[in-house]
């Protein structure tokens, strides 16, 4: 009886939420097209903009990230192959 009040209460707030955001937004777009800076259309698509551009920035640190831990394991991978191939490491006196 408790989940499902819970699953009923977890979706009246997401329902809330969502509304909120849509409405947020409206108003947003209405304040930019009301201003006179740009029209309607003009504004989804500066927002659409704005939005793939974060995207690709993300992206580009998401890749570096990934090329830097790559080199540093290809760099262990260099030191370790080194170490095992130098004679001093098979010979003990």
């Amino acid at each position: 009886m408790s989940t499902s009040r819970f699953f009923n209460l977890f979706v009246a707030l997401a329902l809330v939420v969502v509304t909120a955001l849509t409405v947020h937004a409206g108003i947003a777009t209405s304040n930019l097209v009301n201003s006179g800076t740009i029209d309607a259309e003009g504004a989804r698509w500066m927002a659409m903009a704005e939005f793939y551009a974060r995207q690709a920035q993300e992206a580009a640190r998401i890749q570096r990230v990934q090329e830097a831990d790559t080199a540093r394991w290809l760099a262990l991978a260099t030191v370790c192959h080194t170490l095992m191939n130098s004679a001093e490491f098979l010979y003990v006196d």
